[in-house]
């Protein structure tokens, strides 16, 4: 799955800003309408569980993180956890416009991306 597809389909799909819940069904959503194969909350080490991975025949492929709010050194360092695990890319799917401009389009090597769903 490419990530820049899925920014595609997911950016620009809530007109206000939903909780991090709330987003969560969203992606779901977007990703069963679109038959996209997904898992949920997946665990990927001791301390770290990203909300989607994408990918199909059990790959990782796209690691998806949803956030609401936090602070972008935060974000970035959870982000770059998350590429040391065996994904192709990384997307962060976020309502603020603030967070996505903070996230670097590169972290260990892995493409990260991100869609503003909505928000401020």
């Amino acid at each position: 799955m490419n990530v820049e597809h899925l920014c595609n389909l997911l950016r620009g799909k809530c007109p206000s800003g939903p909780s991090e819940a709330e987003l969560s069904v969203l992606v779901r959503r977007v990703l069963a309408e679109h038959c996209i194969e997904f898992q949920a909350e997946v665990i990927l080490g001791p301390k770290d569980r990203i909300d989607f991975a994408v990918g199909e025949n059990g790959a990782l492929g796209v690691g998806i993180e949803l956030k609401v709010k936090g602070s972008p050194a935060a974000i970035i360092r959870q982000l770059n956890r998350y590429a040391n695990y065996n994904f192709d890319a990384l997307l962060l799917v976020t309502t603020s416009r603030r967070l996505a401009a903070s996230v670097p389009r590169e972290l260990l090597g892995k493409r990260v991306a991100t869609a503003v769903v909505g928000g401020i």
